[in-house]
């Protein structure tokens, strides 16, 4: 079996991850026109870095995958199937091997910010150590060193 590549990974993570909760794979696709987008009439948007909006077919298969969850909130995280979890630890293991580290190595946060914060926030810094970063970061990845 060949070592996956970038563009394999993140298929796999968005496929993966969320198929088990009734995402098609081709949610991953390109990004759709914009008249799949729910727009004002006239925006012009950019700003992609923090608020990605989401297609109709994302948001239309994103309310599905809650509606579900809320009807059996603790049998897809925790029951027989085990759905939610499981999707995890699939997409831990394949980012796992992608990276050539044990999945005990991984974590998967809600964000990068929240990863960036729980780093920080769990490493107990002595004055005079430094943290290496750079002037280009978004605040989300800055402000945690702050």
């Amino acid at each position: 079996m060949s070592e996956p590549n970038r563009r394999e990974f993140l298929s796999t993570l968005g496929v993966g991850s969320l198929a088990g909760l009734g995402w098609p794979a081709h949610a991953f696709g390109p990004p759709a026109p914009r008249e799949e987008y729910l727009f004002r009439p006239g925006l012009r948007y950019f700003n992609t870095g923090s608020m990605g909006p989401c297609s109709r077919h994302v948001i239309d298969a994103t309310m599905r995958a809650w509606y579900e969850l809320e009807t059996e909130p603790t049998g897809m995280g925790y029951g027989e199937d085990g759905t939610t979890l499981a999707a995890a630890e699939t997409v831990r293991l394949t980012a796992a091997r992608f990276l050539g580290c044990s999945a005990a190595e991984i974590a998967i946060t809600r964000s990068t910010t929240d990863g960036i914060n729980a780093v920080a926030e769990s490493l107990a810094l002595r004055a005079g150590q430094r943290v290496l970063t750079t002037d280009q970061e978004h605040e989300g990845g800055s402000a945690a060193w702050q």
